[in-house]
Protein backbone atom coordinates (compact mmCIF):
# COMPACT_ATOMS: atom_id res chain seq x y z
CA UNK A 1 0.00 0.00 0.00
CA UNK A 2 1.21 3.53 -0.75
CA UNK A 3 -0.22 7.01 -0.45
CA UNK A 4 -0.11 9.61 -3.21
CA UNK A 5 -0.16 13.36 -2.53
CA UNK A 6 -0.63 16.06 -5.15
CA UNK A 7 2.69 17.90 -5.79
CA UNK A 8 4.66 15.42 -3.66
CA UNK A 9 4.24 12.10 -5.44
CA UNK A 10 4.10 8.74 -3.70
CA UNK A 11 4.99 7.87 -0.12
CA UNK A 12 7.83 5.78 -1.53
CA UNK A 13 9.44 9.05 -2.67
CA UNK A 14 9.13 10.77 0.73
CA UNK A 15 11.60 9.53 3.30
CA UNK A 16 9.89 8.91 6.63
CA UNK A 17 6.29 8.90 5.36
CA UNK A 18 4.42 5.62 6.02
CA UNK A 19 1.85 4.47 3.49
CA UNK A 20 -0.95 4.62 6.04
CA UNK A 21 -0.83 8.29 6.97
CA UNK A 22 -2.56 11.62 6.44
CA UNK A 23 -0.66 14.62 5.13
CA UNK A 24 -1.02 18.27 6.14
CA UNK A 25 0.49 21.04 4.00
CA UNK A 26 1.01 24.77 4.41
CA UNK A 27 -1.60 25.28 1.71
CA UNK A 28 -4.23 23.44 3.74
CA UNK A 29 -3.32 25.37 6.87
CA UNK A 30 -3.64 28.66 5.00
CA UNK A 31 -7.01 27.93 3.42
CA UNK A 32 -8.43 26.51 6.65
CA UNK A 33 -8.60 30.04 8.10
CA UNK A 34 -11.96 30.05 6.31
CA UNK A 35 -13.53 26.60 6.64
CA UNK A 36 -15.66 27.13 3.52
CA UNK A 37 -12.58 27.95 1.47
CA UNK A 38 -10.95 24.77 2.76
CA UNK A 39 -14.07 22.79 1.81
CA UNK A 40 -14.00 23.99 -1.79
CA UNK A 41 -10.23 23.84 -2.25
CA UNK A 42 -9.29 20.70 -0.30
CA UNK A 43 -12.53 18.97 0.65
CA UNK A 44 -13.80 18.94 -2.94
CA UNK A 45 -10.43 19.60 -4.60
CA UNK A 46 -11.69 22.46 -6.77
CA UNK A 47 -8.96 24.52 -8.43
CA UNK A 48 -8.83 27.40 -10.90
CA UNK A 49 -6.18 27.95 -13.53
CA UNK A 50 -3.13 29.75 -12.23
CA UNK A 51 -3.17 33.52 -12.67
CA UNK A 52 -0.52 35.20 -14.88
CA UNK A 53 1.53 36.30 -11.82
CA UNK A 54 1.38 32.74 -10.47
CA UNK A 55 2.61 31.33 -13.79
CA UNK A 56 5.47 33.81 -13.78
CA UNK A 57 6.33 32.81 -10.23
CA UNK A 58 6.36 29.14 -11.22
CA UNK A 59 8.62 29.92 -14.17
CA UNK A 60 10.98 31.84 -11.88
CA UNK A 61 11.09 28.82 -9.61
CA UNK A 62 12.29 26.81 -12.60
CA UNK A 63 15.08 29.32 -13.22
CA UNK A 64 16.19 29.18 -9.59
CA UNK A 65 16.06 25.38 -9.56
CA UNK A 66 18.35 25.25 -12.60
CA UNK A 67 20.83 27.77 -11.21
CA UNK A 68 21.04 26.39 -7.67
CA UNK A 69 21.16 22.78 -8.91
CA UNK A 70 24.25 23.76 -10.89
CA UNK A 71 25.78 25.25 -7.76
CA UNK A 72 25.00 22.06 -5.85
CA UNK A 73 27.43 20.03 -7.97
CA UNK A 74 30.94 20.23 -6.44
CA UNK A 75 33.62 21.78 -8.66
CA UNK A 76 31.11 22.37 -11.44
CA UNK A 77 32.37 25.89 -12.08
CA UNK A 78 30.42 29.05 -12.88
CA UNK A 79 26.87 28.82 -14.21
CA UNK A 80 27.26 28.93 -18.01
CA UNK A 81 25.53 31.34 -20.40
CA UNK A 82 24.64 33.80 -17.61
CA UNK A 83 22.94 36.07 -20.18
CA UNK A 84 20.42 33.31 -20.99
CA UNK A 85 20.67 33.93 -24.71
CA UNK A 86 21.39 30.46 -26.09
CA UNK A 87 18.08 28.87 -25.09
CA UNK A 88 19.91 25.55 -24.66
CA UNK A 89 19.87 23.34 -21.55
CA UNK A 90 23.15 23.69 -19.66
CA UNK A 91 23.04 20.08 -18.49
CA UNK A 92 22.52 18.11 -21.70
CA UNK A 93 23.61 20.78 -24.17
CA UNK A 94 20.35 20.39 -26.06
CA UNK A 95 21.61 17.11 -27.50
CA UNK A 96 19.23 14.22 -28.13
CA UNK A 97 16.04 15.68 -26.63
CA UNK A 98 13.78 12.98 -25.28
CA UNK A 99 16.50 10.84 -23.72
CA UNK A 100 15.67 11.81 -20.15
CA UNK A 101 17.55 14.95 -19.03
CA UNK A 102 16.38 15.58 -15.45
CA UNK A 103 16.90 19.35 -15.72
CA UNK A 104 15.07 20.24 -18.93
CA UNK A 105 12.54 17.41 -18.99
CA UNK A 106 14.11 16.13 -22.21
CA UNK A 107 13.22 19.32 -24.10
CA UNK A 108 16.82 20.43 -24.66
CA UNK A 109 15.81 23.96 -23.57
CA UNK A 110 17.08 26.26 -20.84
CA UNK A 111 14.61 27.48 -18.16
CA UNK A 112 13.77 30.71 -20.02
CA UNK A 113 13.06 28.91 -23.29
CA UNK A 114 10.99 26.31 -21.45
CA UNK A 115 8.97 29.06 -19.79
CA UNK A 116 8.37 30.78 -23.13
CA UNK A 117 7.16 27.54 -24.68
CA UNK A 118 4.93 26.82 -21.68
CA UNK A 119 3.39 30.30 -21.87
CA UNK A 120 2.63 29.88 -25.57
CA UNK A 121 1.17 26.40 -25.10
CA UNK A 122 -1.06 27.64 -22.31
CA UNK A 123 -2.44 30.48 -24.44
CA UNK A 124 -3.02 28.05 -27.32
CA UNK A 125 -5.25 25.91 -25.08
CA UNK A 126 -7.53 28.83 -24.21
CA UNK A 127 -10.66 29.52 -26.20
CA UNK A 128 -9.99 33.23 -25.69
CA UNK A 129 -6.24 33.76 -25.13
CA UNK A 130 -5.34 36.15 -22.33
CA UNK A 131 -2.19 37.42 -24.05
CA UNK A 132 -0.86 38.01 -27.53
CA UNK A 133 2.34 36.43 -28.79
CA UNK A 134 4.07 39.78 -28.28
CA UNK A 135 2.94 39.92 -24.64
CA UNK A 136 4.20 36.38 -24.08
CA UNK A 137 7.58 37.40 -25.51
CA UNK A 138 7.60 40.35 -23.12
CA UNK A 139 6.97 37.98 -20.20
CA UNK A 140 9.82 35.73 -21.32
CA UNK A 141 12.14 38.72 -21.68
CA UNK A 142 11.11 39.90 -18.20
CA UNK A 143 12.25 36.54 -16.83
CA UNK A 144 15.47 36.58 -18.86
CA UNK A 145 16.47 40.01 -17.62
CA UNK A 146 15.62 39.10 -14.03
CA UNK A 147 17.68 35.89 -14.29
CA UNK A 148 20.61 37.69 -15.85
CA UNK A 149 20.46 40.38 -13.17
CA UNK A 150 20.33 37.74 -10.45
CA UNK A 151 23.67 36.32 -11.59
CA UNK A 152 25.16 39.80 -11.97
CA UNK A 153 23.97 40.73 -8.49
CA UNK A 154 25.06 37.52 -6.72
CA UNK A 155 27.68 36.03 -9.03
CA UNK A 156 27.74 32.91 -11.20
CA UNK A 157 29.44 30.55 -8.71
CA UNK A 158 26.97 30.69 -5.82
CA UNK A 159 27.32 32.15 -2.32
CA UNK A 160 30.80 31.81 -0.81
CA UNK A 161 29.45 31.34 2.71
CA UNK A 162 27.34 28.25 2.05
CA UNK A 163 27.59 24.87 0.35
CA UNK A 164 24.46 23.73 -1.47
CA UNK A 165 23.34 20.22 -0.52
CA UNK A 166 20.02 19.79 -2.31
CA UNK A 167 17.40 21.65 -4.34
CA UNK A 168 13.61 21.17 -4.40
CA UNK A 169 13.68 18.88 -1.37
CA UNK A 170 10.43 17.10 -0.37
CA UNK A 171 10.33 16.54 3.37
CA UNK A 172 7.87 15.24 5.99
CA UNK A 173 7.60 14.98 9.76
CA UNK A 174 4.98 13.49 12.07
CA UNK A 175 2.60 15.67 14.04
CA UNK A 176 2.56 14.80 17.75
CA UNK A 177 0.36 15.77 20.67
CA UNK A 178 1.62 18.59 22.89
CA UNK A 179 2.64 15.92 25.43
CA UNK A 180 4.72 14.12 22.78
CA UNK A 181 2.34 11.24 22.15
CA UNK A 182 1.11 10.09 18.73
CA UNK A 183 -1.95 11.81 17.30
CA UNK A 184 -4.25 9.40 15.44
CA UNK A 185 -7.74 10.91 15.04
CA UNK A 186 -10.65 9.20 13.36
CA UNK A 187 -10.97 10.04 9.62
CA UNK A 188 -13.41 8.52 7.08
CA UNK A 189 -12.10 6.98 3.85
CA UNK A 190 -13.92 5.24 0.99
CA UNK A 191 -12.93 2.34 -1.25
CA UNK A 192 -12.22 3.62 -4.76
CA UNK A 193 -10.97 1.37 -7.55
CA UNK A 194 -7.75 -0.31 -6.48
CA UNK A 195 -7.39 1.77 -3.35
CA UNK A 196 -8.92 4.35 -1.03
CA UNK A 197 -9.69 8.06 -0.98
CA UNK A 198 -11.04 10.69 1.38
CA UNK A 199 -14.82 10.63 1.80
CA UNK A 200 -16.97 13.21 -0.06
CA UNK A 201 -20.44 14.67 0.57
CA UNK A 202 -21.92 12.19 -1.95
CA UNK A 203 -20.64 9.21 0.04
CA UNK A 204 -22.99 7.49 2.46
CA UNK A 205 -21.71 7.12 5.99
CA UNK A 206 -22.38 3.39 5.79
CA UNK A 207 -19.91 3.13 2.88
CA UNK A 208 -17.03 4.76 4.73
CA UNK A 209 -14.34 3.13 6.81
CA UNK A 210 -13.07 5.12 9.78
CA UNK A 211 -9.32 4.82 10.19
CA UNK A 212 -6.80 6.08 12.72
CA UNK A 213 -3.58 6.92 10.97
CA UNK A 214 -0.85 9.36 12.05
CA UNK A 215 -0.70 12.86 10.58
CA UNK A 216 2.40 14.22 8.90
CA UNK A 217 3.35 17.68 7.66
CA UNK A 218 4.78 17.79 4.13
CA UNK A 219 6.79 20.59 2.59
CA UNK A 220 9.17 21.21 -0.27
CA UNK A 221 12.34 23.23 0.36
CA UNK A 222 13.69 25.45 -2.42
CA UNK A 223 17.33 25.10 -1.35
CA UNK A 224 19.01 23.30 1.51
CA UNK A 225 22.62 24.23 2.26
CA UNK A 226 25.14 24.26 5.09
CA UNK A 227 27.17 27.12 6.47
CA UNK A 228 30.77 26.57 5.39
CA UNK A 229 32.08 27.76 8.72
CA UNK A 230 29.87 25.87 11.17
CA UNK A 231 28.34 23.03 9.16
CA UNK A 232 24.87 24.03 10.38
CA UNK A 233 21.92 23.91 8.02
CA UNK A 234 20.60 26.83 5.98
CA UNK A 235 17.31 27.03 4.14
CA UNK A 236 16.91 29.40 1.17
CA UNK A 237 13.39 30.31 0.04
CA UNK A 238 12.92 32.04 -3.34
CA UNK A 239 10.18 34.64 -3.72
CA UNK A 240 9.19 36.45 -6.91
CA UNK A 241 6.76 39.34 -6.74
CA UNK A 242 6.09 43.02 -7.17
CA UNK A 243 6.84 44.22 -3.63
CA UNK A 244 9.44 42.92 -1.23
CA UNK A 245 7.45 44.27 1.75
CA UNK A 246 4.90 41.51 1.18
CA UNK A 247 7.56 38.92 2.00
CA UNK A 248 9.73 40.64 4.60
CA UNK A 249 7.07 39.93 7.23
CA UNK A 250 7.78 36.22 6.70
CA UNK A 251 11.01 36.66 8.62
CA UNK A 252 9.11 37.21 11.86
CA UNK A 253 5.35 36.86 11.29
CA UNK A 254 4.79 33.75 9.21
CA UNK A 255 4.62 30.09 10.21
CA UNK A 256 6.30 28.90 7.00
CA UNK A 257 9.76 29.77 8.30
CA UNK A 258 9.58 27.78 11.57
CA UNK A 259 7.71 24.99 9.75
CA UNK A 260 10.61 24.38 7.40
CA UNK A 261 13.11 24.50 10.25
CA UNK A 262 11.01 22.02 12.23
CA UNK A 263 10.85 19.71 9.20
CA UNK A 264 14.61 19.85 8.63
CA UNK A 265 15.40 19.26 12.29
CA UNK A 266 13.14 16.22 12.30
CA UNK A 267 14.88 14.71 9.29
CA UNK A 268 18.31 15.27 10.86
CA UNK A 269 17.16 13.73 14.12
CA UNK A 270 15.96 10.64 12.22
CA UNK A 271 19.33 10.49 10.45
CA UNK A 272 21.04 10.22 13.84
CA UNK A 273 18.92 7.26 14.93
CA UNK A 274 18.45 5.53 11.56
CA UNK A 275 21.04 6.83 9.08
CA UNK A 276 20.50 4.08 6.53
CA UNK A 277 16.95 5.33 5.88
CA UNK A 278 17.83 9.04 5.84
CA UNK A 279 18.59 11.22 2.78
CA UNK A 280 22.22 12.19 2.27
CA UNK A 281 21.72 15.84 3.15
CA UNK A 282 20.23 14.89 6.54
CA UNK A 283 23.19 12.61 7.30
CA UNK A 284 25.56 15.44 6.34
CA UNK A 285 24.00 17.92 8.77
CA UNK A 286 23.80 15.24 11.49
CA UNK A 287 27.52 14.59 11.07
CA UNK A 288 28.55 18.24 11.44
CA UNK A 289 26.16 19.47 14.17
CA UNK A 290 25.03 18.69 17.69
CA UNK A 291 21.41 17.92 18.68
CA UNK A 292 19.45 21.14 18.97
CA UNK A 293 21.94 23.04 16.79
CA UNK A 294 21.05 21.58 13.39
CA UNK A 295 19.95 24.87 11.79
CA UNK A 296 21.74 28.19 11.50
CA UNK A 297 18.81 29.99 9.93
CA UNK A 298 16.75 30.95 6.91
CA UNK A 299 17.38 33.17 3.88
CA UNK A 300 14.57 35.07 2.17
CA UNK A 301 15.73 35.41 -1.45
CA UNK A 302 13.41 37.95 -3.10
CA UNK A 303 13.46 38.98 -6.77
CA UNK A 304 11.29 41.74 -8.18
CA UNK A 305 8.91 40.71 -10.96
CA UNK A 306 9.14 44.12 -12.64
CA UNK A 307 10.67 44.54 -16.09
CA UNK A 308 14.28 45.77 -16.13
CA UNK A 309 14.35 48.71 -18.52
CA UNK A 310 17.33 49.99 -20.47
CA UNK A 311 18.79 53.42 -19.73
CA UNK A 312 16.85 56.18 -21.48
CA UNK A 313 18.77 58.06 -24.15
CA UNK A 314 17.97 61.76 -24.51
CA UNK A 315 18.05 63.76 -27.68
CA UNK A 316 21.39 65.44 -28.38
CA UNK A 317 21.24 68.28 -30.92
CA UNK A 318 24.20 68.95 -33.20
CA UNK A 319 25.56 72.49 -33.38
CA UNK A 320 28.01 74.24 -35.65
CA UNK A 321 30.67 73.98 -33.00
CA UNK A 322 29.85 70.31 -32.35
CA UNK A 323 28.14 68.72 -35.35
CA UNK A 324 28.49 65.20 -33.88
CA UNK A 325 27.60 65.48 -30.19
CA UNK A 326 27.95 62.52 -27.85
CA UNK A 327 24.75 60.72 -26.86
CA UNK A 328 23.26 61.74 -23.53
CA UNK A 329 21.72 59.36 -21.01
CA UNK A 330 19.08 60.41 -18.53
CA UNK A 331 20.19 60.59 -14.91
CA UNK A 332 16.66 61.04 -13.59
CA UNK A 333 15.65 58.68 -10.80
CA UNK A 334 14.11 55.46 -12.12
CA UNK A 335 13.13 52.42 -10.01
CA UNK A 336 13.17 50.10 -13.03
CA UNK A 337 16.66 50.67 -14.48
CA UNK A 338 19.30 48.54 -12.72
CA UNK A 339 22.88 49.77 -12.49
CA UNK A 340 24.30 47.14 -14.87
CA UNK A 341 22.00 48.09 -17.74
CA UNK A 342 22.86 51.74 -17.26
CA UNK A 343 26.58 51.03 -17.09
CA UNK A 344 26.38 48.84 -20.20
CA UNK A 345 24.67 51.70 -22.07
CA UNK A 346 27.47 54.08 -21.07
CA UNK A 347 30.08 51.62 -22.34
CA UNK A 348 28.17 50.78 -25.52
CA UNK A 349 27.85 54.46 -26.44
CA UNK A 350 31.48 55.19 -25.62
CA UNK A 351 30.62 57.72 -22.94
CA UNK A 352 33.63 56.88 -20.75
CA UNK A 353 35.91 58.24 -23.46
CA UNK A 354 37.42 61.61 -22.59
CA UNK A 355 37.46 62.37 -26.29
CA UNK A 356 33.68 62.43 -26.46
CA UNK A 357 32.47 63.37 -22.96
CA UNK A 358 33.97 65.88 -20.57
CA UNK A 359 35.10 64.91 -17.08
CA UNK A 360 32.12 66.52 -15.39
CA UNK A 361 29.64 64.45 -17.39
CA UNK A 362 31.58 61.24 -16.78
CA UNK A 363 31.54 61.97 -13.05
CA UNK A 364 27.76 62.50 -13.26
CA UNK A 365 27.36 59.06 -14.87
CA UNK A 366 29.56 57.44 -12.22
CA UNK A 367 27.54 59.05 -9.44
CA UNK A 368 24.28 57.94 -11.04
CA UNK A 369 25.46 54.33 -11.36
CA UNK A 370 26.47 54.35 -7.69
CA UNK A 371 23.03 55.68 -6.81
CA UNK A 372 21.32 52.94 -8.84
CA UNK A 373 23.36 50.30 -7.00
CA UNK A 374 22.32 51.76 -3.68
CA UNK A 375 18.67 52.61 -4.34
CA UNK A 376 17.48 50.34 -7.18
CA UNK A 377 19.51 47.12 -7.25
CA UNK A 378 18.78 46.40 -3.58
CA UNK A 379 15.05 46.67 -4.21
CA UNK A 380 15.12 44.47 -7.30
CA UNK A 381 17.04 41.78 -5.39
CA UNK A 382 16.68 41.48 -1.64
CA UNK A 383 18.28 38.73 0.45
CA UNK A 384 17.83 38.69 4.21
CA UNK A 385 18.77 36.15 6.87
CA UNK A 386 17.03 35.33 10.11
CA UNK A 387 17.30 32.68 12.81
CA UNK A 388 14.35 30.81 14.31
CA UNK A 389 14.37 30.37 18.09
CA UNK A 390 13.52 27.21 20.00
CA UNK A 391 10.43 28.81 21.50
CA UNK A 392 9.15 29.59 17.98
CA UNK A 393 9.62 25.97 16.92
CA UNK A 394 7.89 24.66 20.04
CA UNK A 395 5.00 27.05 19.54
CA UNK A 396 4.69 25.84 15.94
CA UNK A 397 4.61 22.17 17.02
CA UNK A 398 1.55 22.85 19.15
CA UNK A 399 -0.12 24.87 16.36
CA UNK A 400 0.44 22.02 13.90
CA UNK A 401 -1.30 19.66 16.30
CA UNK A 402 -4.28 22.03 16.41
CA UNK A 403 -4.31 22.24 12.60
CA UNK A 404 -4.30 18.45 12.24
CA UNK A 405 -7.07 18.17 14.82
CA UNK A 406 -9.20 20.79 13.03
CA UNK A 407 -8.70 19.24 9.60
CA UNK A 408 -9.49 15.76 10.88
CA UNK A 409 -12.75 17.15 12.23
CA UNK A 410 -13.41 18.86 8.88
CA UNK A 411 -12.94 15.50 7.14
CA UNK A 412 -15.43 13.85 9.50
CA UNK A 413 -18.06 16.52 8.79
CA UNK A 414 -17.90 16.03 5.03
CA UNK A 415 -19.75 12.72 4.83
CA UNK A 416 -23.32 12.32 3.46
CA UNK A 417 -24.89 15.77 3.28
CA UNK A 418 -26.36 18.06 0.62
CA UNK A 419 -23.43 20.38 0.01
CA UNK A 420 -25.50 22.53 -2.37
CA UNK A 421 -27.91 23.43 0.42
CA UNK A 422 -26.62 26.74 1.87
CA UNK A 423 -27.90 25.96 5.35
CA UNK A 424 -26.36 22.48 5.41
CA UNK A 425 -23.09 23.87 4.09
CA UNK A 426 -23.04 26.67 6.65
CA UNK A 427 -23.74 24.20 9.46
CA UNK A 428 -20.57 22.28 8.62
CA UNK A 429 -18.31 24.88 6.99
CA UNK A 430 -19.19 28.46 8.00
CA UNK A 431 -17.55 31.36 6.24
CA UNK A 432 -14.83 33.56 7.70
CA UNK A 433 -14.57 36.63 5.49
CA UNK A 434 -10.77 36.87 5.35
CA UNK A 435 -11.18 37.70 1.65
CA UNK A 436 -12.39 41.17 2.65
CA UNK A 437 -9.29 42.01 4.66
CA UNK A 438 -6.64 44.26 3.03
CA UNK A 439 -4.60 42.12 0.68
CA UNK A 440 -7.04 39.25 1.03
CA UNK A 441 -8.41 37.24 -1.84
CA UNK A 442 -10.08 33.96 -2.62
CA UNK A 443 -10.43 31.75 -5.69
CA UNK A 444 -13.93 30.70 -4.57
CA UNK A 445 -15.85 33.96 -4.53
CA UNK A 446 -18.21 32.53 -7.16
CA UNK A 447 -19.48 29.48 -5.28
CA UNK A 448 -19.27 31.36 -1.97
CA UNK A 449 -21.68 33.98 -3.32
CA UNK A 450 -23.99 31.80 -5.39
CA UNK A 451 -23.16 28.10 -5.38
CA UNK A 452 -24.42 25.55 -7.88
CA UNK A 453 -23.33 22.83 -10.31
CA UNK A 454 -22.75 25.32 -13.13
CA UNK A 455 -20.53 27.48 -10.93
CA UNK A 456 -18.47 24.52 -9.73
CA UNK A 457 -18.13 23.27 -13.30
CA UNK A 458 -15.88 26.27 -14.01
CA UNK A 459 -13.26 24.68 -11.78
CA UNK A 460 -11.04 21.72 -12.42
CA UNK A 461 -10.83 18.98 -9.79
CA UNK A 462 -7.36 18.13 -8.54
CA UNK A 463 -6.54 14.82 -6.92
CA UNK A 464 -6.51 14.82 -3.14
CA UNK A 465 -4.53 12.36 -1.09
CA UNK A 466 -5.29 8.74 -2.01
CA UNK A 467 -4.05 5.29 -1.13
CA UNK A 468 -3.45 2.48 -3.60
CA UNK A 469 -2.73 -1.20 -3.12
CA UNK A 470 -2.22 -4.21 -5.36
CA UNK A 471 -3.81 -6.54 -2.82
CA UNK A 472 -7.06 -6.78 -0.91
CA UNK A 473 -5.49 -5.04 2.06
CA UNK A 474 -8.05 -3.14 4.09
CA UNK A 475 -7.31 -0.01 6.12
CA UNK A 476 -7.38 -0.55 9.87
CA UNK A 477 -10.84 0.23 11.24
CA UNK A 478 -11.49 2.26 14.36
CA UNK A 479 -11.58 0.24 17.55
CA UNK A 480 -11.07 2.83 20.25
CA UNK A 481 -12.05 6.39 21.15
CA UNK A 482 -11.43 9.53 19.10
CA UNK A 483 -8.18 10.28 20.87
CA UNK A 484 -8.29 13.98 21.58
Amino acid sequence: METRIDRYGASNDLAGLPARSFVLTNSQRGTAVCSLRWFYGHGLGLVRDATPPMRMGTAWGGVMQDVWSWWAVPDRGPYPDPDFTSGVCRWCGGLNPGLGCFACGSTGLDPIARARRGFLEYQARLEHPEKTAEEVEHDAETLRRAARGYLIRYGTTGPDTMRVLAVEVPIVRQVLRPDGGEYRPEVPVVADGDGWRFALPTDRASDTTRVRWPWFVAGKLDVLAVDRGTGRGLHVEHKYGSQVSRYVHMLTHDTQTPTYQWLIEGAVQRARTSPIDAPGWAREIARTTQPGEEMAGYYLDFTSSGFHYDARQLASKPTKANPDPAPVLSTAASPTVPSWLYEEAVERLGLWSDGRVDGEKRAEYRDHIAKLRRDVDRKLYYREWTAVGRSDVRRLEIELYHSARDLAAARRRIVEFDDLDPAELALRYPRTMVCNLPGGGCAFRGPCTQDGPDVRARYAVRPTQSWTTDTDTQPDEVVDDLGF
